[in-house]
């Protein structure tokens, strides 16, 4: 496999994955699998030239369609190859012979086969890049979306570039991140599908990711890696400037085969995984909800949080419950100052309530929104809290409102984290005006105080390894 030296040349990527003009070959006339990429790339108004090429068509979606590459007059940078596998090669020669400089194979048919045909294919294909001074993105990828160089890999991504990189060798799971995440507000700088990898891979994209000024945090996909050696020390590197989250999936024995049909990659044990984790300061993930978590936690908490947590809460069980979720997960219950204790008891009604960390409003709070918006207020000044878990809401759709303007509206003057736990039946609307006023929301205080955890231990490390 060819790897980029460890000190790559960042504005050459920079160029590679900012390419001018972009051919797609082999794009279907009608509504197929392969004509999304061209819908796609249309929809985030890509500036510059596109080229289908189709030799059974004269236009598609309104373009210009070529029989071949070298039937197009001007340069193009990229190509993004929808031929089935058994044309690939001849496909390859023809980009080498146009000067294109990056290739995004689309399509499946090679290494993941588990067959010798297709691994001597895969093998084809790369010694023409080499030798064409072509770098390969794939096989069996979707290849890149990155709002704000207008490229993208699915129909009706959001055009809002962000500081979230997405590294993944699935490419549903790349399309589906980056349609959902959007939703929390969340946006991205770039996100990759990567396939089989066997040019480009996930440290080449996590080393310049590190370099990028528009990236901030980094989620990684992986079912495997090949040179791990340089893998580790790109994690490393990076994460001293940015976190890296990896979800590793191939570490039980179905994952392992499940993984071998998918990219054909190499695996690795869970305890050499988990060392790694440790050694190189990446976060590492254990699914989708997880996935969705922590980088929620990281999008929106600040560079500094600290372990000692304030507990406001209607319900009292979930009070209860909250105290208990932070304890699980390493977190403490702040203990709350004489003058702050003195206040809630001034505020709240004596029967049905509590004063003590967790703070139990009752359930007066869920009538009068006043009854959250000033016990929030005194609890977060309190010196001894570094961050708050508010659970609760009002009793009707213009409560629950007035109660998300309120707990953002504290939180903007406070300047310390607030963490939102969503209720059953506090709908979409509210949670989506609480992630637009930079309070994340959590479906559960468990996974609440899970993914704050994630990120109090990366600070934690990355202050203890620079001393």
């Amino acid at each position: 496999m060819h790897d980029l030296p460890i000190k790559s040349d960042f504005e050459r990527l920079r160029k590679l994955f900012n390419p001018s003009s972009i051919a797609l070959v082999g794009v279907p006339r009608s509504l197929k699998s392969g004509s999304i990429l061209l819908t796609a790339l249309l929809d985030q108004d890509f500036p510059g030239p596109l080229y289908p090429i189709n030799p059974k068509a004269d236009e598609i979606e309104g373009l210009k369609a070529y029989p071949s590459l070298g039937a197009v007059e001007g340069p193009i940078d990229a190509a993004i190859l929808m031929v089935p596998s058994s044309k690939t090669v001849q496909i390859m020669e023809e980009c080498a012979a146009k000067g294109v400089k990056l290739v995004v194979l689309y399509t499946a048919g090679y290494r993941e086969k588990g067959t010798e045909e297709g691994r001597a294919l895969e093998q084809r294909v790369l010694e023409i890049a080499r030798s064409g001074g072509i770098r390969l993105l794939g096989p069996n990828c979707m290849g890149i979306y990155a709002p704000e160089s207008h490229l993208s890999n699915y129909p009706k991504l959001s055009k809002t570039p962000g500081k979230l990189a997405f590294i993944a060798q699935s490419g549903s799971l790349t399309n589906m991140i980056c349609s959902l995440l959007p939703l929390r507000e969340m946006f991205f700088s770039m996100a990759v599908s990567t396939g089989n990898e066997i040019d480009l891979n996930s440290s080449d994209f996590l080393e310049y990711l590190a370099q990028d000024k528009n990236t901030e945090l980094i989620v990684l996909y992986l079912e495997g890696i090949s040179k791990g050696t340089r893998f580790h020390e790109v994690v490393k590197e990076t994460a001293m400037k940015k976190p890296v989250l990896i979800w590793k999936v191939g570490m039980t024995n179905a994952g392992k085969r499940a993984v071998l049909s998918h990219t054909g990659s190499m695996m690795g044990s869970r305890r050499v995984w988990e060392s790694m984790f440790k050694q190189t300061g990446a976060i590492g993930l254990t699914g989708i909800e997880d996935l969705i978590d922590v980088s929620t936690a990281f999008y929106f908490l600040p560079d500094t949080v600290g372990p000692n947590i304030g507990i406001v809460s209607a319900p009292g069980s979930l009070a209860v419950a909250a105290a208990e979720a932070c304890e699980r997960h390493g977190l403490r219950v702040a203990e709350l100052g004489r003058d702050s204790i003195q206040s809630l008891s001034s505020l709240l009604p004596e029967t049905g309530t509590s004063t003590s960390n967790p703070v139990d409003l009752g359930f007066s709070a869920t009538m009068d929104i006043n009854y959250f918006r000033e016990s929030v207020e005194v609890v977060g000044r309190d010196a001894s809290v570094d961050a708050l878990f508010i659970i609760g809401g009002g009793l009707t759709p213009d409560l629950n409102r007035e109660f998300q303007r309120s707990i953002a509206d504290t939180h903007k003057r406070l300047n310390k984290p607030i963490i939102a736990i969503s209720l059953p039946g506090l709908n979409v609307e509210i949670s989506r005006g609480f992630f637009k006023k930079g309070v994340p929301v959590f479906e559960s205080v468990d996974r609440a105080a899970a993914a704050y955890e994630k990120v109090l231990r990366y600070q934690t490390w990355k202050r203890a390894v620079k001393g």
